[in-house]
């Protein structure tokens, strides 16, 4: 086993194909597919099992046995029954059409639910069993959703990660399942979770802030004091195993070849989700649109066979089985059919062929996770000609500007997209295509799969929450370590570390402990302190001026220096942008004031801060991960942001956050990492952005709990004073200002 320990790698399948009837040495083929290849060059590469459901298995197999073992495959074993409602009924049958914005197909089954549940404790058992210190989950898709938590409830620091490969809908749609709370939590479970499209992470993010009441940050979020990054990582194929050429002898490919007829090529699993009705109706108005065409022009339909024991996919097939034959039935000719339908799996070296003899490749899902059909095709495109028409809604548009994109709906324009994809100068569909083709070759199957797997690993390097209690021991420890640098910088947030939190923020004034332990700072000219607070410069004034430290007021949008008699604007905001936003936001967060009680608005200088820390809580929590996401969506085109605070939420420039007061202040000061100390001390989210500055050299400080920012934490506002009060007793600089400086004075 390595180091860093083994990865698991679960699926709902394994990459293997078993079937017990066929004869000895013949019962085991290795799956195919952009996925499976690329996971399997991972797999291959590290120290890794592959956790997977292999099929209902008939007593024992010596030969099976041996190839699991060879290859490092482990099946899940899980009651037929139990299965079948699993994988056909609730992932297929409510996750698949709920995902794919098909609200009307999903079927709720509680029935379905359990097994569901069953399901995913029964891979999560499979795991449990083989694990050991160090070792990486790489969760794989909608079927084990619920997967992540499980397993981290039954240990919470393992290194869990998540890839959904199908769409993830708006917040709007996914809060229509019954089971959303459920679900998202499974999810969260994971500490790195990926999606192919930044659209998909997105919601993911705005459907776990409205249904966790997770606080996000981007392409984060945090949850149970654990940080998820969220990403965006395309699928890619396997571009080699597509860009090969090789002549096959079936009747379909020597018709292709003989034949002079332009062809339009369709690949699809028969699914409700492809599109297919739509594509059927837009070829036959393009043959009434330009009937010049009719006899020239056809289109070859595969449908791969899929799920034929759920009902919805037996209407689809019968709805584009009644339209190919009536298509058929008006526009064929003695010797022309124009839409020839294959219901059949096509093996893969037939497909290449397919694709290097059609003319015009059409890939119109009205939903899809990504597809890869129309990455292979552009793959198996050696010669460098081709077009693609390709839906806006199938996620792989996102990467692939060159293709002709439509609205699979609008028959109409469809229509002519396949016309204008026939009338195109053949330098420009070289142009497109060669471009296509550099960037699916560049971002392949296995770039895809080492891209996350590094991204992940950074993400665990950035966030490893490895906070140490700063008990009295730990306190002296870090005493020793810095009481002999030349200066100390130190960074103080006010409510929560200087002051507790209050009810009421007009309540947290400083009393004589806090005015007793800045005293004992005062003489202390070595030690360069700066309180950077949230807080308006008019309770600074009032409060805080009288210590003679530094300060940064409102996030740090103004610092006032202890020796200077003005604040200095950090960040400005432009009478434009005041005047024009400040008016809709105001109107927004009164009508939230309203709606809450006990809650009230803060206008600040800089910044505006709607507080909810009298109302009732859940209520109020609620109402304002609304009113947040509302505000972002207001705001995104803007130089603001959104924060949310310990029950409060906060309006600011993007700029105005507490880390860049801490740069703008050493900056100032010339702070030498080499001959200085730094030390970032706060209790909340925003304090994080202080933690981050020169994370190597920071010795920051957390109130309350370990905090996957900070190296240290205490647990309260008094552990601190003891703190600050034993490094003042302890600290001897190396070098000694003499009096009181603009430079180091406090």
């Amino acid at each position: 086993m390595s180091e860093q320990g083994k990865l698991f790698i679960v699926s709902n399948r394994l990459p293997v194909n078993y079937n017990d009837e066929a004869p000895a040495g013949q019962r085991l083929k290795a799956s195919s597919g952009g996925l499976v290849t690329g996971l399997r060059e991972i797999h291959e590469q590290s120290d890794s099992l592959w956790i997977g459901f292999l099929g209902q298995l008939q007593g024992q197999d010596p030969e099976l046995e041996s190839y699991l073992k060879e290859h490092n495959l482990v099946p899940v074993h899980i009651r037929p029954k139990v299965y079948d409602k699993y994988y056909n009924g609730y992932a297929n049958g409510t996750l698949w059409p709920l995902f794919h914005n098909f609200l009307a197909s999903m079927s709720i089954s509680d029935g379905h639910w359990k097994s569901y549940v069953e399901a995913n404790h029964a891979f999560a058992k499979a795991i449990i069993d083989l694990l050991s210190p160090g070792d990486r989950i790489w969760v794989h898709d909608y079927q084990l959703m619920l997967l992540p938590q499980i397993l981290r409830e039954h240990q919470n620091d393992l290194k869990i990660s998540y890839f959904h490969h199908i769409p993830f809908p708006s917040s709007e749609i996914f809060r229509a399942i019954p089971r959303r709370s459920e679900l998202i939590n499974g999810l969260l479970g994971a500490d790195y979770i990926g999606f192919h499209t930044y659209d998909y992470a997105r919601h993911f993010i705005q459907s776990a802030k409205r249904v966790a009441g997770a606080k996000t940050k981007i392409n984060e979020i945090m949850f149970q004091d654990r940080p998820i990054k969220v990403a965006a990582h395309p699928l890619g194929v396997d571009f080699k195993a597509f860009a090969k050429t090789k002549s096959l002898g079936t009747r379909i490919l020597e018709r292709l070849r003989d034949s002079d007829r332009i062809t339009f090529l369709g690949i699809d699993r028969l699914d409700y989700t492809k599109g297919l009705p739509e594509r059927l109706k837009s070829f036959a108005r393009f043959l009434e649109l330009y009937p010049h065409f009719v006899g020239k022009a056809r289109l070859i339909q595969i449908c791969v066979p899929s799920r034929q024991n759920i009902g919805s996919y037996n209407k689809i097939r019968s709805q584009v089985e009644r339209l190919v034959g009536k298509i058929n039935g008006e526009f064929s000719r003695s010797d022309y059919i124009p839409v020839e339908y294959i219901f059949r799996s096509i093996p893969q070296e037939e497909v290449i062929e397919l694709y290097q003899q059609a003319d015009v490749m059409v890939v119109t899902p009205l939903r899809d996770g990504l597809n890869l059909v129309a990455k292979e095709y552009v793959a198996a495109r050696t010669d460098g000609d081709g077009c693609l028409v390709l839906s806006e809604f199938a996620g792989a548009a996102s990467e692939m500007g060159e293709a002709l994109q439509v609205n699979p709906y609008d028959i109409e324009t469809v229509a002519h997209t396949l016309n204008h994809a026939l009338e195109m100068p053949p330098k420009e569909r070289r142009e497109r295509m060669q471009a296509l083709r550099k960037r699916m070759k560049e971002h392949d199957n296995i770039n895809w799969a080492q891209n996350f797997m590094a991204m992940w690993s950074q993400h665990e390097m950035d966030t490893r929450v490895n906070s140490k209690h700063l008990t009295k021991s730990e306190q002296f420890k870090l005493v020793e370590k810095i009481k002999n640098r030349e200066r100390i910088f130190l960074f103080l947030d006010y409510d929560g570390t200087l002051a507790p939190i209050q009810d009421k923020p007009e309540l947290a004034v400083p009393d004589k402990a806090l005015d007793e332990l800045m005293a004992a700072l005062a003489p202390q000219s070595n030690i360069i302190s700066t309180i950077v607070t949230g807080r308006p410069t008019s309770f600074c004034e009032q409060y805080l001026l009288k210590y003679g430290t530094h300060i940064a007021a409102e996030h740090g949008s103004f610092i006032r220096y202890s020796d200077d008699k003005d604040w200095e604007q950090v960040i400005t905001v432009s009478a434009e942008d005041a005047n024009s936003l400040q008016v809709e936001i105001m109107e927004l967060l009164e009508t939230y004031q309203h709606a809450v009680p006990k809650s009230h608005i803060e206008k600040k200088e800089t910044c505006i801060v709607w507080h909810y820390r009298e109302s009732e809580p859940e209520f109020a929590a609620n109402q304002a991960r609304i009113l947040g996401e509302s505000l972002e969506q207001m705001l995104n085109k803007t130089s603001w942001s959104v924060y949310h605070g310990k029950k409060a939420v906060e309006i600011r420039q993007s700029l105005a956050h507490k880390g860049y007061a801490v740069e703008t202040v050493l900056d100032k000061f010339s702070w030498n990492r080499d001959d200085d100390a730094l030390l970032t001390i706060g209790d909340d989210t925003t304090d994080e952005d202080m933690h981050r500055v020169h994370t190597k050299f920071n010795e920051s400080i957390h109130i309350g709990s370990e905090n996957a920012y900070s190296k240290y934490f205490l647990d309260s506002p008094a552990n601190l004073y003891e703190f600050i009060n034993l490094l003042i007793e302890n600290f001897n600089p190396r070098y000694s200002i003499s009096g009181a400086s603009n430079d180091a004075s406090m």
